[in-house]
């Protein structure tokens, strides 16, 4: 989930282009996820969350989804421009499964989708917290 509409579609070519065989859904900010996710039996493998989000920040709505038993063992990603460590140590204590900070760098943004979907569904064991 991200509210810039460009690094919505940068992500979307990304993952396209790395080959993954994913469906992706995104949204314009917290609040539609929220109504998507509630209101949707259908449980996301993987959810790469930005912080930086109008309304609600993302460590708020990851807290949401680590607090109730549907989305505990889910994979959440923080994906933002932040490059802080307190973000990171935020994002660790919060149970989120990775700490990405955006590259600028199409290739490298598809490099690090492949690591992701690697790490947490071809691995056998995931290696835990990961940070791009």
């Amino acid at each position: 989930m991200d509210d810039d509409q460009d690094d919505r579609f940068i992500f979307g070519e990304a993952l396209e282009l790395s080959g993954i065989n994913a469906n992706l859904k995104t949204f314009n900010g917290g609040e539609d996820f929220e109504n998507y996710i509630l209101s949707n039996p259908i449980k996301p493998d993987i959810i790469f969350l930005d912080l930086n989000l109008p309304r609600r920040h993302g460590f708020e709505i990851l807290d949401d989804l680590k607090g109730t038993d549907r989305f505990k063992e889910t994979t959440v990603l923080l994906y933002t421009t932040s490059d802080d460590e307190n973000d990171v140590y935020k994002a660790k204590q919060r149970k989120a499964s990775g700490f990405i900070t955006k590259p600028t760098d199409f290739l490298k943004l598809e490099k690090i989708i492949n690591q992701v979907f690697h790490n947490f569904y071809s691995a056998t064991e995931p290696s835990g917290f990961i940070r791009l």
